[in-house]
């Protein structure tokens, strides 16, 4: 009996400390030294969701963008191929991109992501791609919308709203958003401004998954 009792006493023990430990955050006292607060874990857990959701998708544009090129670009030497003026440009000193805040960071990366939606699904739903390309595109496309899905409630989780943020779209973004295909076929231009379409996207991705890698494993981390 004695031991039993000591059994209990102990657990009891246990379990009230664990609960003063946590109530003590919400009155004001620090975390102990050395664990993150729950916050911090649940968030790291839902960064480390759209990590994999991150690399699944530049996978996929990265696959895409080489079976377009083989497909429609045979022959064309495509290492030099310039990028569009209207395309995001993801260019940043590391040293820069490691001062972003988290919530800079999500915001940011908002607003890549949300230049490609729209000619992504413009992209889908044209009628002159064959096989396999129009159901990757497709599945790319949602894949894509989910990613926002995940920046968006992670924005609202470190108090940004994402339409307060929202980026006003200049002329030439607006007609980057119009890919302007025709029907069944597409002009040699449209051909090459898909692929640079494409390829921007592949860009931004890899942005987001350092992006996401980092808010995952906090800045200590990460530079291990």
């Amino acid at each position: 009996p004695d031991l039993l009792f000591s059994s209990l006493f102990q657990g009891f023990n246990l379990l009230l400390l664990s609960l003063l430990v946590s109530k003590a955050v919400i009155w004001g006292f620090p975390w102990p030294r050395g664990q993150p607060p729950h916050g911090l874990l649940d968030m790291r857990s839902e960064f480390k969701i759209s990590l994999r959701l991150a690399r699944k998708l530049l996978s996929e544009i990265r696959g895409i963008a080489h079976l377009f090129a083989d497909t429609h670009l045979v022959g064309v030497s495509l290492d030099f191929l310039p990028l569009r003026e209207q395309l995001p440009n993801v260019t940043m000193t590391f040293k820069t991109w490691l001062q972003l805040s988290d919530p800079d960071r999500l915001c940011s990366l908002s607003r890549l992501l949300g230049h490609f939606q729209d000619p992504l699904g413009e992209l889908e739903s044209h009628q002159g791609w064959q096989g396999s390309l129009r159901k990757r595109l497709w599945i790319a496309q949602l894949d894509l919308r989910d990613l926002q899905s995940h920046v968006h409630f992670q924005m609202k989780a470190t108090g940004y709203s994402p339409l307060e943020h929202k980026e006003t779209l200049g002329p030439e973004e607006r007609a980057f958003g119009r890919l302007s295909l025709t029907a069944h076929q597409v002009s040699w231009p449209q051909l090459l401004s898909t692929y640079q379409l494409l390829r921007s996207l592949e860009l931004v991705l890899a942005r987001a998954v350092r992006d996401f890698l980092l808010l995952s494993r906090g800045i200590w981390d990460f530079l291990k």
